[in-house]
Formats: C-alpha cells, sequence, structure tokens
C-alpha cells in the first residue's frame, strides 16, 4: 500500500462478464477502495483496446464507457469563459468553467489539455496544473506559434481529470 503497510492478496480464477464479453480470468483480491481493475491480460485475451481519447474500452466490437467507482466518468471537459486572445511567444491566463455540473465541489483535479482541440495544433500550450475544483478555474496557456490565437468564449480546449 500507499503507506507502506503489507496488502493482503488473494487469487482465483472467475467468470466477468464487462459488456457483452464474458471471459475466465484469473482475479487477485485485494482489500483496495474500487471495484476492480482490468489489466493487460484480460484486454489481450480478449482483444480489447482502450481508447484514452473517448475514455472507452473497445472489446469485441461493444464500446464500453469508462468510468470511476462511483460510477462517474474519469474526466469533464472545461470551457474558456471569455474570448482571449493570447499574442505570439507569449502567456496568458485563461477562466474556464466545468461543463458538467455534478463536478461541481469535487476536491482536486489535473488540468490538461485536450487532445482534439479545435485549435491550431502544436501552438498552444496548455500547463498541466493540480487544482482545488471550484466553479472557475485559472488555465495558463503559451502560444508558441508565429501568429496571434484567438480563443473564443465557450471553446472546449482543456480536460479536467480527478485525482
Amino acid at each position: 500500500m500507499a503507506d507502506g503497510a503489507p496488502l493482503e492478496i488473494w487469487g482465483s480464477w472467475v467468470e466477468i462478464q464487462v459488456g457483452q464479453v464474458s471471459q475466465s480470468v484469473n482475479v487477485l483480491v485485494a482489500n483496495i477502495k474500487v471495484d476492480g481493475i482490468l489489466g493487460m491480460d484480460f484486454m489481450l485475451s480478449t482483444g480489447s483496446t482502450l481508447d484514452c481519447s473517448t475514455l472507452q474500452l473497445n472489446l469485441q466490437g461493444d464500446q464500453v464507457k469508462c468510468k470511476s467507482s462511483t460510477g462517474e466518468l474519469f474526466c469533464a471537459r472545461l470551457v474558456v469563459t471569455e474570448t482571449t486572445v493570447v499574442l505570439p511567444g507569449h502567456e496568458r491566463l485563461l477562466s474556464a468553467r466545468i461543463r458538467e455540473e455534478r463536478w461541481k465541489g469535487k476536491d482536486i483535479g489535473l488540468i490538461e489539455p485536450l487532445e482534439l482541440s479545435p485549435l491550431p495544433e502544436h501552438e498552444l500550450m496548455v500547463a498541466r496544473s493540480i487544482v482545488n475544483v471550484t466553479d472557475t478555474l485559472c488555465v495558463q496557456v503559451c502560444n508558441l506559434g508565429q501568429q496571434s490565437i484567438t480563443i473564443k468564449a465557450c471553446t472546449t480546449v482543456i480536460m479536467l481529470s480527478l485525482v
């Protein structure tokens, strides 16, 4: 465990079902806070792939949304609250809000760039930051390009993951 205490683990073969796929797997049982963790052995034996951009497990044609132990999605998108111009070679602080109401009031999150951003690729850098999740978040960006970048209000360029 993270505190250095030993973790008691038991092993057993069980039949599990994810989406429409059932598979007999050797599971390790431990006293942890989540219901389960799918390992590479399961993913390889079922021919599944994990799409990190959509947070989906693609399992023999079935797409299963990845969720937390409480049934919530792992990330939320942030929208810019006001139109902002970032000059070439300059940094700016953006004000952003969480689109999903259910995320408000959570504890700590990680701000990261949205991989499928509508802005010019490789020109706008979003600083990864650990933040206290509030209604409005401050996000640092840098324009690495040669031209000004205008980020319009309500544009989604940032994502927030719970940590």
